[in-house]
């Protein structure tokens, strides 16, 4: 299984959990390295830790590298407690 679609089958199991829509993001945001409480901000800041390795992308979508799926889930969960504007 490649990269993307590991990232769909935990966001899957995530959704059938009943999560509100922020927590939900948040735990994507676990599958990204991200972890929930205050250490978010660290791990934010450093990147996280890549949980899902490899790729998977559609070609016109792949940004060409191994991290895409992380920073996809990460990017999720920072912008849930932050903002669109500011985790850009």
């Amino acid at each position: 299984m490649d990269a993307c679609a590991a990232l769909a089958d935990v966001v899957s199991r995530i959704a059938q959990r009943g999560y509100s829509n922020g927590r939900f993001l948040r735990e994507v945001g676990r599958i990204g390295g991200v972890r929930r409480g205050p250490l978010w901000l660290t791990d934010a800041a450093s990147g996280g830790r890549n949980m899902l390795r490899g790729r998977g992308f559609r070609p016109v979508l792949d940004d060409a590298t191994d991290g895409q799926a992380r920073h996809f889930a990460g990017t999720v969960a920072v912008s849930a407690r932050l903002g669109g504007r500011l985790a850009r």
